[in-house]
């Protein structure tokens, strides 16, 4: 896409756009104008569906054999295929992952300290390191 002739149309705006004026100001047919138009209308943000999961009634359970038994994916797809489930592995091995990885995100605090109250070292193989005794 043109990024003039969409800034052009952004800019403007509204329904009342001239499209023969607008090409012939931009150097492009009324069709390009036409097009761009119903382009950036059609990509107006859609609300998202609400989609259900075959994993959806077994979350909890997945949740509790990972946090508190730190099972595996597949041991909890065994587990939850006794249960009923008729889904995929694929999808609990995604599941679990996202979890365990939501987890660590929350238990990691970041933090900063003043200049000069902590240091940073590169270790390399070949370094000596000297205290001075004063």
């Amino acid at each position: 896409m043109r990024k003039d002739v969409r800034n052009e149309i952004i800019r403007i705006g509204g329904d009342n756009i001239n499209k023969s004026e607008l090409a012939r100001t931009l150097q492009c047919s009324r069709q390009t104008i036409y097009n761009r138009k119903k382009r950036l209308k059609d990509n107006k943000k859609k609300e998202p569906v609400k989609r259900t999961s075959k994993l959806d009634p077994y979350k909890e359970i997945i949740d509790t054999k990972v946090d508190k038994y730190k099972s595996k994916a597949m041991n909890v797809y065994k587990f939850i295929k006794k249960q009923g489930y008729t889904g995929g592995y694929g999808l609990v091995k995604k599941y679990v992952k996202e979890h365990k990885n939501l987890q660590i995100k929350k238990a990691t605090i970041r933090f900063e300290t003043i200049p000069g109250l902590q240091a940073q070292v590169d270790w390399k193989e070949s370094m000596k390191l000297i205290n001075k005794i004063v």
